[in-house]
C-alpha cells in the first residue's frame, strides 16, 4: 500500500498546482509566477524524498538477505548508501544513533504555506488598489458597481495562490511523514537484525568479551608465574649440566694430553737410547781393531828399536789422546753403560801399551849398544815424521775444535731462539688466554645484566598491559556510561519531539503519550538503575583483580630477584677462581721458561769447562811431549836411562790418562745425571704444560655459546705444541746424527792410524 501511497498522494499535489496555474495562465502574471515557484518548491521537496525512499529501500532490502549470503559487515554496509553507512554501523555496534531524516523537506512544508500566503497577499493588494480607485473615480452606483467588479474577481485569484501552496505542503508533508515511517520501521528491523545477525559487534557483547578476556587474564597470572618458576629451575638444571659438561672435557682434554706427552717422551726416551747404543758398540767395535793392531805394531817395533819404539810410543800415545780426547767430546750424551766399557777398553789398552815397553825395555837392554848408530839416525828421521804427525794432528785437532764450537754455538742459538720463540708463544697464549678470560667474563656479565634486564622489561611490559587493560576497561566503562547517558538524552528528545507532535495532533495522543512517557522514563530509570550497579560490581570486581594482579606481580619480582641473586652468588665464586687461575698460569709458564734458561746457561758451563779440562789435558800431553822430547835429545849417551824415564814417562801417561779417563767417566756420569734431570725438567716443563692446558681449558669452556672457539683454539695450540716438539726431536736427531757421524769420524781415523803402523812395520823390518 505504501508503494502506491506515495506516487498517488506526489500526484495529487502536483495536479493540484497544474490546475491553479492553468487557471491563472492570461489572467495574472504575479499569481502565475508565485504558483510556478510553489511548483518548482514542491518538485524539489518531493526529489528528496524519492532519494530518501530508495535509501531506505536500499537499508530493507538488505536487511531482508538470508544470513548465509550476508557475509562480513564491511561488505555488507557496502550494499548501502553512502549516507547511511555510518549511522547503521553506530546502531550495529549498540549505540543509539537515529538514521538520518530528509533536511530540505520540514523547510519546504511550511515555505509552501508561506509562498500561498505570499500571493494571497499580493492578489489582496491588488484588489483593494483597485476597489479604492473604483470608489475614489466616480460617484454613480452603477460605475462603483462595475469598477468593484474587476477587483472583487480578482480576490479568487489572490487566495488560488493560497490553495495552491496549502495543498502542495499538505502532499508534501504527507509523503515525508510516509518516508519517515518507512525509514523508522527499517531501524527497528535493523536492531533486531543486528543482534541477529552480528551480535559480536555490539557493544554488549564487546564489554563482555573484554570482561572475560581479564577473567582469562587473571587466571593466566598463575601459569605465569609457574612458567618463571619452571624456567628458573630450568636455569639451575642448566647450570648443574654446564659444570657436568665442563668437568668431562677437562678431564677429556687433560687423559689426552697426558697420554700424547707420554707416547712422546717414551719414543725421544727409545730413539736416544737406542741411538746411544748403536754408537757406543760401533764406537768400541772400531776401536777395538785399531788397538789390536798398534799394540801388535808396538812389539815389533819394540824388538828392532828402542828410539822407534819410543817415538812410536810416543805417536800412539798422542793420537790416543787426541782420540780419547774427541771420543770423550763426542759420547758426552751417551748413556753410562758406553762410558764404562770404553774406560775399561782404554785402561786395558794402557796396561797393555805398559807392559808391552816393560817387556821390549828388558829384552833389548843386551842390544842396546849395538844398534846404538842405526837407531839415532832411525830417531832423528821418526822424530821429524812425529813432529809433522803431531803438527797435522794438532791442526786437524783445532779445526775440529772450532767446527764443534761452532755448532754448539749455532746449537745453542738455535735452542735459545727455540725458547724465545716458545716463552713468546706461551706469553702470547696467556695474553690471550687473559683476553678471552676477560671477553667470557664480561659476556657473562653482559649476558646477566641483558637476562635481568629481559625480566625486568618483561614484567614491566606485563604490568604496562595490565595497567593498559585496566585503562581500556576503565575508558570502555566511561565510554559506555557516556553513550548511555548520550543514548538517554537522545531518547529523552526524541520522545519530547513526538510529544509535541502528538501534542498537535489531538489531546487523545498527547494522553497516550504522556503515559508512554512516564513509562519508558521509568524504565530508563530502572534500566540506568541496573547499568550503574552492574557498572559498579564490574568497577569493584577489576579493583579487586587489579590488586590481585598487583600482588602477584610484586611476588613475582620477589621471586625473580630472588633467583637472580643466587644465580650471580653461585656464578660469582667459580668465575673468581677461574680469574685467578688464569692470572697463575703466565707466572707458571714465567717460572717454567726461567728454569729452561737456567738449565740452558748450566749446560753452556758445563760445556765451557770440559772444553777447560780437555784443552788443560792437551797442554799436559803438550808438555810430556816436549820432555820426551828433550829427553830423547839431551841424553842419546844413555840410552837405557831414555828407556827407563821413557817407561816410567808411558806409565805416568797411562796413569793420567787413566784418572782423565775416570774423570771423564765421572763427567759423562754427570752429564747423564744432568740429562736425566733434564729429562726430568721436560717432564715438568709437559706438566706445567698439561696444567696450563687444562687451566686454559677451563676457562675456554665457561659458556656453551662459546664451546666451538675454544675448541678451535685448543686445536691450533695442540699443533703449534706438536710442531715444537717436532723440532725438539729434529733437533734431537740431529745431535744424535752429529754423535754418530763424530764417532765414525774416530773409528776410521784409528783404522788409518792401524794401516799407518802397518806401513811402519816394513820399514822398521829393514
Amino acid at each position: 500500500m505504501n508503494r502506491l501511497l506515495f506516487p498517488l498522494v506526489g500526484l495529487a499535489g502536483a495536479a493540484v498546482i497544474a490546475w491553479v496555474a492553468a487557471g491563472f495562465v492570461g489572467a495574472t502574471t504575479l499569481a502565475l509566477a508565485v504558483t510556478l515557484l510553489i511548483g518548482a518548491a514542491y518538485g524539489v521537496g518531493v526529489a528528496e524524498l524519492w532519494r530518501f525512499r530508495r535509501s531506505t529501500g536500499s537499508l530493507v532490502a538488505a536487511l531482508a538477505m538470508p544470513a548465509a549470503e550476508v557475509g562480513t559487515l564491511t561488505g555488507w554496509l557496502a550494499r548501502l548508501d553512502s549516507e547511511l553507512r555510518g549511522p547503521v554501523q553506530l546502531r550495529i555496534e549498540g549505540q543509539s544513533v537515529a538514521l538520518p531524516g530528509p533536511l530540505i523537506t520540514p523547510y519546504l512544508v511550511g515555505l509552501l504555506v508561506m509562498l500561498g500566503l505570499l500571493g494571497t497577499f499580493f492578489g489582496m493588494v491588488d484588489t483593494l488598489s483597485g476597489a479604492v480607485g473604483a470608489l475614489q473615480g466616480s460617484t454613480e452606483l452603477d460605475a462603483i458597481r462595475a469598477g468593484l467588479a474587476a477587483p472583487i474577481a480578482g480576490l479568487g485569484v489572490a487566495f488560488g495562490t493560497s490553495v495552491a501552496g496549502i495543498a502542495a505542503s499538505a502532499c508534501l508533508g504527507l509523503l515525508s511523514v510516509i518516508c519517515r515511517r518507512e525509514r523508522l520501521l527499517a531501524g527497528r528491523a535493523l536492531d533486531s537484525f543486528a543482534r541477529d545477525i552480528f551480535p559480536d559487534h555490539h557493544l554488549d557483547r564487546r564489554r563482555q568479551q573484554a570482561f572475560e578476556a581479564l577473567e582469562a587474564q587473571s587466571a593466566a597470572v598463575p601459569a605465569v608465574v609457574d612458567r618463571l618458576d619452571a624456567l628458573v629451575d630450568r636455569l639451575s638444571r642448566l647450570g648443574g649440566e654446564l659444570g657436568d659438561s665442563l668437568l668431562a672435557n677437562q678431564k677429556t682434554l687433560q687423559d689426552g694430553l697426558g697420554e700424547s706427552f707420554s707416547r712422546l717422551a717414551q719414543q725421544v726416551g727409545d730413539t736416544m737410547h737406542s741411538s746411544l747404543s748403536e754408537s757406543g758398540r760401533a764406537a768400541a767395535e772400531g776401536i777395538r781393531p785399531a788397538l789390536e793392531s798398534t799394540v801388535s805394531a808396538l812389539a815389533e817395533h819394540s824388538s828392532s828399536t828402542q828410539a822407534q819404539l819410543i817415538e812410536l810410543a810416543r805417536e800412539q800415545g798422542e793420537r790416543l789422546a787426541g782420540h780419547l780426547h774427541a771420543a770423550t767430546a763426542q759420547l758426552q750424551a751417551e748413556v753410562n753403560a758406553a762410558a764404562e766399557k770404553q774406560l775399561q777398553a782404554h785402561a786395558t789398552l794402557t796396561q797393555q801399551i805398559g807392559n808391552s815397553l816393560a817387556s821390549s825395555a828388558a829384552g833389548q837392554q843386551a842390544a842396546q849398544a849395538e844398534q846404538q848408530a842405526g837407531l839415532l839416525a832411525k830417531f832423528e828421521a821418526l822424530f821429524v815424521q812425529t813432529e809433522a804427525l803431531v803438527a797435522q794432528r794438532a791442526d786437524a785437532e783445532e779445526r775440529w775444535l772450532a767446527q764443534h764450537q761452532e755448532r754448539m754455538s749455532a746449537l745453542l742459538a738455535q735452542s735459545a731462539a727455540a725458547l724465545d720463540e716458545l716463552a713468546s708463544a706461551d706469553e702470547t697464549r696467556a695474553a690471550a688466554s687473559q683476553q678471552r678470560l676477560l671477553a667470557l667474563e664480561s659476556a657473562l656479565q653482559e649476558h646477566q645484566q641483558a637476562s635481568a634486564a629481559a625480566e625486568t622489561e618483561r614484567l614491566q611490559q606485563l604490568d604496562q598491559r595490565l595497567q593498559a587493560l585496566l585503562e581500556q576497561s576503565s575508558s570502555a566503562l566511561a565510554a559506555i556510561r557516556d553513550s548511555e547517558a548520550e543514548g538517554a538524552t537522545r531518547v529523552l528528545t526524541q520522545l519530547q519531539a513526538l510529544q509535541a507532535e502528538q501534542e498537535r495532533q489531538g489531546a487523545q495522543t498527547l494522553e497516550a503519550q504522556q503515559q508512554s512517557l512516564v513509562q519508558q522514563g521509568e524504565l530508563w530509570q530502572s534500566l540506568a538503575a541496573n547499568l550503574a550497579e552492574q557498572l559498579g560490581a564490574l568497577r569493584d570486581a577489576e579493583e579487586q583483580r587489579a590488586e590481585a594482579s598487583a600482588q602477584r606481580l610484586a611476588a613475582l619480582e620477589a621471586v625473580a630477584a630472588e633467583h637472580l641473586g643466587a644465580l650471580g652468588a653461585s656464578l660469582e665464586a667459580p668465575m673468581t677462581r677461574l680469574i685467578e687461575t688464569a692470572s697463575e698460569t703466565p707466572k707458571a709458564a714465567a717460572e717454567v721458561i726461567a728454569q729452561l734458561r737456567k738449565e740452558l746457561s748450566n749446560n753452556v758451563v758445563r760445556d765451557n769447562q770440559l772444553l777447560e779440562e780437555r784443552e788443560q789435558l792437551l797442554e799436559r800431553l803438550a808438555v810430556l811431549l816436549d820432555n820426551m822430547e828433550s829427553t830423547s835429545a839431551g841424553q842419546l849417551d844413555a840410552v837405557q836411562s831414555a828407556v827407563s824415564r821413557s817407561a816410567d814417562t808411558l806409565l805416568e801417561l797411562g796413569q793420567t790418562i787413566g784418572a782423565d779417563l775416570n774423570g771423564s767417566a765421572g763427567q759423562l756420569a754427570g752429564l747423564a745425571v744432568d740429562v736425566a734431570g733434564s729429562a726430568g725438567d721436560v717432564a715438568s716443563l709437559g706438566e706445567s704444560f698439561r696444567v696450563a692446558v687444562e687451566q686454559f681449558g677451563e676457562a675456554n669452556q665457561a659458556l656453551i655459546d662459546g664451546l666451538e672457539r675454544m675448541e678451535q683454539a685448543m686445536e691450533r695450540s695442540g699443533a703449534r705444541s706438536d710442531e715444537q716438539l717436532g723440532y725438539y726431536v729434529a733437533q734431537a736427531r740431529e745431535i744424535i746424527d752429529h754423535s754418530v757421524l763424530s764417532q765414525k769420524e774416530i773409528i776410521e781415523e784409528l783404522r788409518q792410524l792401524g794401516g799407518q803402523q802397518q806401513l811402519f812395520a816394513p820399514e822398521a823390518n829393514s
